[in-house]
């Protein structure tokens, strides 16, 4: 005979209905708390979830509770709610004057509970009322100590930021006869200009947040060396010698916009040792980060190379193990729209408009667009955004990294390291193996939907990744 579990009633209980308590870990690790997923930093170090995706497995410290959180806790009128209700339950057959009185106990524990709520809800709102120039500049004024002028900093040549962002560099002559013409409509007039710069509130908005300041010199440089050690190796759309020269004065960067992303990125890194100094690395990261994310969102950066580089060095950096909306998917997509706004999806080889440093920088971008989506789909399960008939540019060469200086034969400051270039060139190569396959594979489903043997084609991808 079966045996079945059952409740005090008789009537038996199914086992969907059996709810078990799953035990909480003892330890977890401060990527798995923030995440709030299961960690096994107990049976192994570091967790499954760290050693997944390459995070530093840090152990969080668990904070004790005071003696009074728990009396309080104890005394709350949550609990004098749940007496009272188990009361009320036990005494279901009980005579209409206890259940009136019990009625009138459960009016003024509600009435009790309302005024918590109430205090509750007063308090997130003090807790809210977040003052960022104020809170950063106590907490950590290093990152606030270079003051720069906005007049200076925000200058935006409208003719060749709106004829770059309108056409790129694929338009006929026509398109850009009749653009120009309207420019110049618009630059007589004072008034129509203001509706394309940024407003007093846009400036201020960015003041609070202090787009318009830096960390202290000694810590700029230690986040960009940084950057170029870490970060560039994987992602080398700079040209190191030049961006080093370029921003040597950091109170008047070419590209604000640049600046605050290499400068962002190159911070993620730092001071992971211990758990106090990663929370500490995390805090100044984000508030990097929502710099060069306010810059970005009032479209402060009008040439396109700065702002497709920073777009992509964000990409390499954002979101991280948070699920964020704004996560790297999101950036690598909004890298690739902006690209092919400004053309550089196309062979620019012929285009007498640009420089052959800006072709050559055109096409890295570009491929490095390519690299990072075909990346971000493979690693999130995500449809690429880019196919292989949007585009028509080269590939990558080893003359695509060549620096200003080295064909004014000037010796170079910091020496070219060419495992990365190669490294890159053949990154390049492998997104035109994964093209192939995800055609192919996009052939099998059809195959299959259709009845037929799938088995070739499978064969034809395991010799393609040989």
């Amino acid at each position: 005979m079966s045996t079945s579990i059952k409740d005090e009633d008789g009537n038996p209980i199914f086992p969907e209905k059996i709810k078990v308590k799953r035990k909480r870990s003892a330890k977890v690790c401060f990527i798995c708390r923030q995440r709030k997923v299961r960690c096994d930093v107990i049976k192994r170090h570091p967790c499954t979830n760290c050693e997944s995706f390459g995070f530093d497995c840090v152990i969080a410290e668990r904070k004790e509770r005071k003696k009074s959180e728990i009396d309080t806790a104890s005394n709350s009128p949550t609990d004098g709610l749940k007496n009272d209700t188990d009361n009320t339950n036990n005494n279901d057959n009980n005579d209409n004057t206890s259940n009136t009185n019990n009625t009138d106990n459960n009016e003024s524990n509600d009435s009790k509970l309302d005024t918590s709520d109430e205090s509750n809800k007063k308090r997130k709102i003090d807790e809210n009322n977040f003052k960022p120039t104020k809170d950063f500049a106590k907490k950590y004024p290093e990152l606030m100590s270079i003051k720069l002028n906005p007049e200076k900093v925000v200058q935006i040549n409208y003719r060749d930021a709106a004829n770059k962002e309108f056409m790129g560099v694929s338009a006929n002559q026509t398109t850009s006869t009749l653009l120009t013409g309207y420019i110049d409509h618009i630059l007589k007039d004072s008034t129509l200009i203001s509706h394309f710069g940024l407003s007093d509130l846009d400036l201020k908005a960015l003041s609070i947040v202090g787009c318009f300041t830096l960390p202290e010199e000694n810590l700029c440089w230690k986040y960009i060396n940084n950057y170029f050690e870490t970060i560039h190796k994987f992602i080398p759309i700079l040209n190191k010698n030049s961006f080093m020269k370029n921003y040597q004065d950091l109170k008047n960067p070419p590209s604000l916009f640049l600046l605050q992303a290499v400068i962002a990125a190159g911070s993620w890194s730092l001071g992971r040792d211990s758990a106090k100094e990663a929370i500490k690395s995390m805090e100044i990261s984000k508030i990097l980060n929502r710099k060069w994310e306010s810059l970005y969102m009032t479209g402060i950066e009008s040439d396109p190379i700065p702002l497709c580089q920073s777009l992509l060095i964000f990409s390499f950096v954002a979101g991280g193990p948070t699920l964020n909306k704004k996560n790297v998917y999101y950036w690598v997509r909004t890298a690739v729209i902006t690209a092919q706004s400004f053309g550089m999806h196309k062979d620019v080889s012929s285009v007498p408009t640009l420089s052959n440093q800006e072709k050559r920088l055109y096409r890295r971008i570009w491929w490095y667009c390519i690299i990072r989506d075909k990346n971000c789909s493979i690693g999130y399960g995500r449809p690429p955004c880019i196919r292989p008939d949007d585009t028509n540019i080269p590939m990558l060469s080893a003359d695509d990294f060549i620096e200003e200086d080295e064909i004014l034969k000037l010796p170079l400051k910091y020496p070219k390291d060419d495992q990365i270039i190669e490294f890159a060139i053949q990154d390049a190569k492998l997104t035109k193996i994964i093209d192939i396959l995800f055609y192919y594979y996009a052939q099998i489903d059809k195959v299959i939907k259709h009845g037929g043997n799938p088995k070739p084609i499978i064969e034809y991808c395991d010799i393609i990744m040989i």
